[in-house]
């Protein structure tokens, strides 16, 4: 448990350094509350990070009130996210502290966050060395967690001010080193504003000249997966002079003094460099006016990044405390490079990302094969970071293997080179189908000498080629090129074979253009008739809503007029509601037409329909609109029919429906007369019928809606669901409607529906019922209005009647007396009518039962026959529905007793 420490004097890491790094902190990661919490430097951590009578202390603060250093001192390591992220060494954020069963916190802790009003904290901890120096923590006011990207960044910033911490000490200890320390602080604050910029190498060599006093400082850097070290950076004390190393020069990772701190990761010192046998006698000459140097690597939690050389003129050795130093550059230098380094393969991964997306929609939106291959040749230059590249590829036109962009050379004559299979790289690639490289293309022997003045002519010294490929088989090359030894990787050969799939499928895409070109035109007419069907059954969903709603309201005002109409002896009265019932009727009507459109009247099983036979009786029909009333207009219509279709499953009456509907629209957008042609096919097992007129047809804007509810040309005598309902009617029977119509010249409107391997009989009316004696019914409706009109209708029957607002409460009633009828609503909450059916069933087998319900006529048959339903019947019910459907379920329930 951590002590709170004895009041002292101000803490020896308190000062402008501290109060810098809040503000970088608060800055760079956009906090308004910012704190900075350190372990006092006294404080001796063992293996399990205890401490021993040691205090953690808040020095420097942004957006915190003043007495909050003084009074926030956790007690132990659970008492807040700050401690817990120095015991275990990482980062902890709570989305809300206060309310946070993972943290322990005491009741002072607890009284000074509320006192401070913040909620959601995160605490990265502040390593160095090995060390944990202490905390750097930000305050949200409001509860939310952080992101992924937020802590990562103030993991890097924590990094940074853990060594800006050690080094506010190292002040403190040692005030003579004022000067180079600060230029270790230079050198920190470089690690946060400068790791995008790609010159920290340079800034790491040039700051060791005043902080170390060296004559040279050289920064080597690995070389990941090339096995060499490459300067990235010099820098010399004498400005009039240059570095014998030219920047980019390269040496093996364990050549030499800087290989052996490399590989064996610790520092060199030595007292002479002449005279030193490390010493690479490959880099003998080089330096011969330098003595003293210190080797340091640079190292990082991950991997050794480099190695820092700085040189003197005199034979020197190097006290302890310089050693301490060099080294604390070395370790932020080592961080700062590779900061920069992530930052750059960050970015660089960035860019990568931008170039596929664009080359995938260039892909996608263009079929010019020349300006895909061309976006595919930058790309493979910019993203390999080579001198230059080139493709070379076969086409239909010529299958000879040509040059057809070359990025970034020089010599023009590669667009005549012809590249064959076994010569050269290129042909190398094409007789294997295998990716080639090589790092020296003048001493590589597996290439042959074909190709090879023009590589000497380009200057080629290291080369990468991938094939380009489709349907397994290789089309062309793609090749990137280096005029010096900047050897290509495996990532830039997993990036070539990216482009190359690219430029692959490219050349696929444009030689299957023209014979896919009709294919992608019906694709599209399909897609746009998808489109429209979604919409329609989108509609439709709500439309069948608002009819369910509708029918539950003139379920109520039918069953009462009739009702009211038994009983009144007003002429006035009986008028009023004649009129009233009539009109409930008519809506009724409407919103029967709705439920043909949203496809929920089919209680009626199918039945088998010849579609000639109907085509021409709705012809014959029509007779006297289309010939007799046009004739005495002076109008001349044409209606006939051609062809025949074999019989489908269907309603006879809903598809009449169908075709009047149609010629009707026909023979309207005829106003001057005209011609009408009903045409019947078959296309394998779908019967076609095609109406086709000469009227004056529809723009295309029109012609995607006619099918939609409530969308009508014909101003307000058109209801708009003319359409919607035949559109609803062909669905239901499992076909299609489309519209194919040109301004000016005609519409033509094309019915499939499928011919089904067997059709149905045609379904036998029967009689109507006798009424029956007195029952027990029981009536369930969650609409308390719909229950209460359809029960008075059974007592106006002479039944004796029970209601029930839900199917729990009638079970109930159930168990309690018994009934001869359940009538129950098919759609309630809680239990629905079928759940209340199966339970009536299997509890009281004797029990007959009916359903209501308002959806229309959705209930199917072979359903409702496993639920053993007497009747199904539809809101608004008739009274003499009702007692119609009651007395055929009584006396079948009768007769099977």
């Amino acid at each position: 448990m951590m002590e709170p420490p004895a009041e002292t004097p101000t803490s020896p890491v308190t000062d402008a350094v501290l109060e810098r790094v809040v503000e970088q902190a608060a800055e760079l990661l956009h906090a308004s509350r910012v704190g900075l919490a350190v372990i006092e430097p006294d404080a001796k951590l063992d293996e399990n990070l205890d401490v021993a009578g040691a205090a953690l202390r808040f020095v420097a603060t942004r957006g915190m009130s003043a007495q909050f250093p003084q009074t926030m001192r956790p007690l132990h390591w659970r008492d807040g996210t700050t401690p817990t992220a120095i015991s275990e060494r990482r980062p902890v954020w709570s989305e809300d502290v206060l309310n946070d069963p993972a943290i322990d916190l005491t009741p002072t802790t607890r009284r000074n966050i509320q006192a401070e009003g913040y909620h959601a904290v995160l605490s990265v901890p502040l390593l160095s060395s090995g060390r944990v120096l202490g905390a750097l923590v930000l305050y949200r006011d409001q509860p939310g967690p952080f992101t992924p990207e937020v802590v990562e960044l103030a993991q890097v910033f924590a990094a940074q001010a853990a060594v800006a911490i050690e080094n506010a000490r190292l002040y403190r200890r040692a005030e003579d080193r004022a000067t180079k320390l600060h230029a270790l602080s230079a050198l920190t604050q470089l690690i946060v504003t400068a790791a995008t910029s790609g010159e920290v190498p340079l800034a790491v060599a040039s700051v060791s000249t005043p902080l170390l006093g060296d004559r040279v400082a050289r920064v080597w850097v690995d070389a990941p997966g090339l096995g060499v070290l490459r300067i990235e950076a010099a820098h010399v004390a004498d400005p009039t002079k240059v570095d014998a190393f030219a920047i980019g020069a390269e040496m093996a990772n364990d050549e030499g003094i800087a290989g052996a701190v490399f590989t064996g990761r610790r520092p060199l010192y030595g007292r002479d460099l002449q005279a030193d046998p490390q010493r690479s006698e490959r880099l003998a000459a080089h330096d011969p006016e330098l003595h003293a140097y210190a080797a340091l690597p640079l190292v990082t939690a991950e991997r050794v990044v480099g190695v820092l050389i700085v040189l003197f003129a005199e034979r020197r050795d190097f006290t302890a405390e310089e050693q301490e130093l060099m080294r604390l550059l070395a370790d932020q230098a080592a961080i700062a490079i590779r900061q920069s380094q992530l930052y750059r393969e960050a970015e660089r991964r960035r860019q990568e990302a931008e170039v596929m997306a664009e080359l995938a929609s260039t892909i996608n939106a263009s079929l010019e094969l020349d300006e895909v291959l061309e976006r595919v040749a930058n790309g493979a230059r910019h993203l390999c970071r080579a001198d230059f590249s080139r493709i070379a590829v076969r086409t239909q036109d010529d299958p000879a293997v040509r040059f057809h962009h070359c990025v970034g050379t020089r010599d023009p004559r590669w667009g005549e080179l012809v590249v064959e299979p076994g010569k050269g790289i290129g042909g190398r690639v094409l007789a294997t189908g295998e990716p080639f490289r090589t790092d020296d293309y003048e001493a590589d022997t597996r290439i042959s000498d074909d190709y090879r003045m023009m590589a000497r002519a380009e200057g080629i010294v290291a080369e990468l080629a991938t094939p380009i490929r489709t349907d397994d088989e290789t089309y062309g090359i793609l090749y990137v090129s280096n005029r010096s030894r900047r050897l290509f990787t495996d990532h830039d050969e997993a990036i070539l074979r990216r482009l190359a799939d690219y430029a692959g499928a490219a050349m696929k895409n444009a030689n299957l253009y023209q014979g896919l070109r009709a294919a992608h035109e019906q694709l599209a007419r399909s897609q746009s008739q998808l489109v429209q069907n979604e919409r329609l059954r989108a509609l439709g969903e709500m439309a069948a809503g608002v009819a369910h709603d509708f029918n539950n309201m003139l379920a109520v005002i039918v069953g009462r007029t009739e009702l009211l109409l038994t009983r009144a002896g007003d002429p006035a009265v009986r008028l009023g509601l004649e009129a009233v019932h009539r009109a409930a009727v008519d809506g009724s009507a409407t919103v029967r037409r709705i439920q043909n459109f949203t496809g929920t009247r089919r209680a009626r099983p199918p039945g088998h329909v010849a579609l000639g036979e109907v085509v021409r009786e709705v012809v014959q029909l029509t007779h006297v609109r289309w010939k007799d009333e046009a004739q005495r207009s002076g109008v001349q219509y044409e209606v006939g029919v051609e062809g025949d279709a074999p019989a489908v499953a269907g309603h006879a009456d809903e598809l009449r429906e169908v075709f009047t509907n149609l010629l009707n629209n026909a023979l309207e957008a005829m106003p001057s007369g005209g011609r009408c042609t009903f045409r019947l096919a078959t296309v394998g097992r779908t019967a076609t019928v095609e109406i086709e007129d000469t009227g004056v047809g529809m723009p295309p804007e029109v012609c995607a809606r006619i099918f939609e509810p409530f969308f009508t040309t014909k101003g307000p005598q058109g209801s708009g669901l003319g359409l919607a309902v035949t559109w609803g009617i062909v669905s239901s029977c499992g076909g299609t409607i489309t519209a194919d119509s040109t301004l000016g010249l005609g519409t033509r409107l094309t019915v499939s529906l499928p011919i089904p391997d067997t059709l149905p009989d045609e379904a036998l009316g029967g009689a109507a019922p006798a009424a029956s004696a007195a029952a027990r019914v029981l009536v369930i409706d969650d609409e308390e209005s719909v229950r209460d009109v359809l029960a008075d209708m059974l007592k106006e029957a002479g039944h004796l009647v029970t209601q029930a607002g839900s199917g729990a409460e009638a079970l109930g009633l159930c168990a309690r007396e018994p009934f001869d009828l359940v009538i129950t609503d098919l759609s309630m909450p809680g239990m629905s009518g079928w759940e209340v059916a199966a339970a009536v069933e299997s509890k009281y087998p004797g029990v007959a039962v009916g359903i209501v319900t308002g959806w229309g006529e959705q209930v199917d048959p072979d359903q409702a026959a496993r639920h053993r339903l007497k009747f199904v019947l539809a809101k608004p019910f008739r009274l003499l529905d009702v007692t119609s459907a009651v007395s055929t379920a009584l006396d079948s329930r009768a007769a099977q007793k």
